[in-house]
């Protein structure tokens, strides 16, 4: 493949876990890096190309236990996940056994739950980052950044739109308060059946609901039964 080639096939990927399910959530972009050498990412692009995978039971609490081993930090996003589902579909509070084995055996699985997206298909360590080589390896350099999000909104947002209304969840939560503009655009929100509160809006017609960042420091456990208490209705209709 050609950096072209591979940006497109990015950009064409939606996400990981079951794309049936009744619950999305749709994030900015991934936390990791592409290789600088393609070759070693070869099977990575594979399972990309096919436009969603999902994870293994046990996948997350690998990868969790193993960065732990490295003194490495990990994300809080899946905690958080899993927290919404249980709230939403159990209806629990936060008994740390039953959302942590959601977590770790039942987040993003084949016929799981639960998909997560993102809209940005380059992923990098920081949303500030831009690595260097992503100019040789996809074709857009940190100069390069306007010509990027034209990309997305282009051919990305078309295709992933498409993918949602072909999915039909029953609710969407999108976190990252710095694009809720573009959440809105993908997901052709009007201002209809919309809830505004002091850090999230809701729009009941659709079942969507933009939050903050998935991070403990704006999406502690009153929000997220907040946020449960008002989208739960949705899963039983």
């Amino acid at each position: 493949m050609n950096r072209t080639e591979r940006f497109r096939l990015l950009n064409r990927f939606i996400g990981f876990g079951n794309p049936n399910a009744r619950i999305w959530f749709i994030g900015l972009e991934e936390a990791g890096c592409w290789d600088r050498d393609p070759q070693k990412d070869e099977e990575k692009y594979r399972k990309y190309a096919a436009g969603h995978f999902w994870f293994e039971p046990g996948d997350i609490e690998r990868d969790r236990r193993g960065r732990e081993m490295l003194g490495k930090g990990y994300t809080k996003i899946y905690d958080i996940m899993s927290k919404l589902v249980v709230q939403l579909e159990e209806g629990e509070s936060f008994v740390r056994e039953r959302w942590e084995l959601v977590r770790d055996e039942e987040l993003l699985v084949r016929n799981g739950r639960a998909f997560q997206a993102n809209l940005y298909p380059l992923g990098k360590p920081h949303r500030t980052d831009w690595p260097d080589h992503y100019n040789a390896l996809f074709g857009f350099g940190k100069q390069d950044k306007d010509r990027y999000r034209t990309a997305v909104e282009e051919e990305r947002i078309p295709c992933f739109r498409e993918a949602w209304r072909g999915a039909q969840p029953r609710v969407t939560v999108c976190f990252g308060r710095e694009s809720w503009g573009l959440f809105k655009v993908l997901l052709e929100l009007g201002d209809e059946n919309r809830r505004e509160g002091a850090w999230c809006e809701i729009y009941d017609a659709h079942g969507v609901a933009l939050v903050p960042f998935f991070s403990y420091r704006s999406m502690f456990h009153s929000r997220i039964s907040m946020l449960a208490s008002h989208l739960r209705h949705r899963l039983r209709e």
